[in-house]
């Protein structure tokens, strides 16, 4: 009877053993499976998707998946299914699709502005009681263009001045790339100098034909602009390259004279200039994608892929050039000289070099004759900002200023001639 209790004993404990083994095996697979699954929705997180059709009536936008009915501020708190891990913007607002399904009418053609652009269809819209421009990238998604989306969101969320334009929120989800900017009712800078009809949103093709620039005015956009470079060269940490500078990056508002606000916008070409630039910021680098628009490139960075602040010089300078002419940066050339184009600072170069030649009637923009005629200071103010462009321009980088050099001589204009401008704008 012992011998059998005993046995039975036995019989007992090696089941209780038995199970406690099956259970502790079960519980380690369990954490096994649960380590090796996150780092794996992670990186399916993180994944893009191939295209983003542009929404049009005849394509309905995707399914929103579920979420607030406003974005949140920042990404810490937004990140999850969307896919923004990527993403690292500070102080803007991440908007669900929803909302600027809504806000824009289900991206409806009659608030479209313009035919659109290299990046996708612009739309105006009321958001947060605010005038708004919502940018919505259109087409495949390639790594060039993810990289200008991500690149736009953490740089210009970061930068804080008044001639930068200013990132209000993004979207980041149902296979679109959607940036918000406010509004700008005076178009851009390239539109204003040509005298295009500045497109304004509502019906399509609906347009409106601004007045002219004055020379004033011209000169106070140029400074503007400088004042914007010269924070992004100097006065952001890290120091940030453009990169892309040029006329119809530069959106102004619907104001007059030196009430009239410029700013600088599209930074999806910018570089960072801790890796960039290291510690110096006159330092240049060897850059393997060439990033800008014919006609601004800086001939270093065009032939040798040479990298600096001085190529944001450059483009800056083809800018004032373009002020000052009322040309375009690359103008078709004569058939007597071989057809093609001509850049602009070779066109203005043959023209200064010619002696015996009226200089302010023969490359100042004719729209601003009226100008040079009124008041004598404005040939000063003419000649001064040629002088200064054909400096940003010069073919040797290490020749150009640096842009806070240019912008306190763009100062000493204005304030040149500040007396006789306001007299005038009184009028």
């Amino acid at each position: 009877m012992a011998m059998s209790t005993t046995s039975l004993t036995l019989i007992v404990a090696s089941a209780v053993l038995l199970i406690f083994i099956a259970t502790l095996i079960a519980l380690l697979m369990l954490m096994i499976c649960r380590k090796s699954g996150s780092p794996q929705e992670g990186r399916q997180s993180d994944q893009l998707p191939t295209t983003i059709p542009p929404p049009t009536p005849n394509n309905p936008p995707l399914p929103t998946p579920s979420g607030p009915s406003r974005g949140s501020r920042g990404s810490r708190g937004s990140r999850g299914s969307s896919g923004t891990h990527s993403l690292d913007p500070s102080s803007v607002v991440s908007y669900s699709f929803s909302i600027l399904i809504d806000c824009t009418n289900n991206f409806d053609e009659a608030g479209r502005i313009g035919p659109g652009g290299g990046f996708g269809y612009v739309y105006r819209a009321i958001l947060d009681d605010r005038d708004v421009a919502i940018k919505v990238m259109k087409g495949n998604v390639t790594t060039e263009n993810r990289k200008q989306f991500k690149a736009e969101v953490n740089t210009l969320s970061r930068l804080h001045h008044a001639n930068l334009v200013e990132l209000i929120g993004y979207c980041y989800e149902a296979r679109r790339c959607i940036l918000v900017y406010p509004f700008y009712s005076g178009g851009n800078l390239s539109d204003r100098i040509h005298n295009r009809p500045v497109s304004t949103g509502g019906p399509v093709g609906t347009a409106a034909l601004l007045p002219p620039l004055g020379l004033v005015e011209r000169v106070w956009i140029a400074l503007q602009i400088a004042d914007g470079l010269r924070y992004l060269h100097f006065g952001a940490v890290p120091p940030v390259l453009h990169r892309d500078i040029k006329s119809t990056n530069v959106l102004l508002d619907g104001r007059v004279g030196t009430e009239l606000r410029a700013v600088l916008a599209d930074f999806g070409m910018a570089r960072l200039g801790e890796r960039v630039l290291g510690s110096h910021a006159d330092r240049s680098i060897a850059a393997s994608c060439m990033a800008g628009t014919r006609g601004y490139i800086a001939p270093e960075y065009l032939e040798h892929r040479r990298l600096s602040t001085k190529a944001d010089v450059y483009s800056f300078g083809i800018v004032l050039l373009e002020l000052i002419t009322g040309r375009n940066a690359l103008e078709p050339a004569l058939a007597s000289a071989g057809g093609g184009y001509q850049a602009l600072p070779a066109w203005v170069r043959s023209i200064v070099d010619c002696p015996n030649v009226d200089l302010l009637r023969t490359i100042v923009d004719r729209n601003l004759r009226p100008d040079l005629s009124t008041w004598p200071q404005a040939q000063q103010m003419a000649l001064e900002l040629l002088w200064l462009a054909l400096e940003c321009v010069q073919e040797d980088d290490q020749q150009r200023p640096n842009i806070d050099i240019a912008q306190e001589r763009i100062s000493r204009i204005m304030e040149l001639q500040g007396k006789q401008v306001d007299k005038r704008q009184m009028q």
